[in-house]
């Protein structure tokens, strides 16, 4: 096993458990310890995890309200959970459709999985997600145009905003900072969520793509409140008290398994 897979799998069981020992990852990577103390400095140093005594518990992206993590950071977040998530909304996409997809690694993965009998045309101010829809020939691309943000490595702003505005879609897809059964969902930049209202504004239909560690989290912004949204996908089962409140709002909750 390469080093990169065997950091990917240690991040991956740190999502599942919580923490992570040395002892334990040497046996099951059959790898010496100080490999594995070397692989936890690594990921350590981008910050996707915190070493303790004997072994690392996991950081994730809500460990401090309001602080937002860049592209890069969040792209190796939960992979498998994204996944899963963006195979569940694909399949629920018809054949030329109109989307709005925003900048999130979450949203990213959803155009991986899009078939490619379906003709679609998508509206995003995603670098990232304009590259991947670039690659694929049945996409009819458009991009919002605006501020290039590098942090997100996507465009805000006002000629951002406008432009959204000037289109109509069936779907909006987006994913958030947190979702918080009290406040709403919840987003960590100002920019990106007047972004996100824009989609939500000039949509049929609002698919809301959240992985389970954005449950009962909060942020600095309030994106928007439950009755706007139509879907919530998600990679684990929520509980009694977050099926009561879907039902409220006649949110169709589906988990990607």
């Amino acid at each position: 096993m390469l080093a990169i897979e065997r950091q990917r799998a240690i991040l991956e069981k740190l999502q599942e458990d919580g923490a992570v020992r040395v002892v334990d990852l040497s046996k099951l990577f059959q790898v010496t310890e100080e490999t594995v103390r070397r692989d936890l400095d690594k990921l350590e140093k981008k910050r996707l995890l915190q070493k303790t005594y004997g072994g690392a518990v996991a950081l994730v992206e809500e460990d401090k309200e309001g602080e937002e993590y860049s592209f890069d950071d969040r792209v190796k977040q939960n992979l498998d959970g994204k996944a899963k998530i963006g195979k569940a909304i694909a399949a629920m996409i018809q054949a030329r459709e109109i989307l709005m997809v925003d900048s999130s690694t979450t949203c990213l993965e959803v155009l991986k999985y899009i078939e490619e009998d379906k003709k679609l045309t998508v509206i995003t101010n995603g670098l990232g997600t304009m590259m991947q829809a670039s690659k694929m020939s049945h996409i009819n691309l458009i991009g919002t145009g605006g501020t290039y943000r590098e942090k997100s490595i996507s465009f805000v702003g006002p000629t951002a905003k406008n432009n959204i505005l000037s289109y109509y879609a069936d779907k909006a897809i987006l994913s958030c900072k947190g979702i918080s059964k009290e406040r709403g969902v919840m987003e960590s930049s100002e920019f990106e969520a007047e972004i996100k209202q824009g989609f939500i504004e000039c949509a049929k239909e609002v698919v809301l793509a959240v992985d389970h560690q954005k449950v009962d989290k909060s942020s600095i912004h309030r994106l928007v409140g439950w009755e706007n949204i139509n879907y919530i996908v998600t990679d684990k089962a929520l509980d009694e008290e977050w099926l009561v409140l879907c039902k409220q709002y006649d949110i169709k909750l589906i988990v990607a398994e």
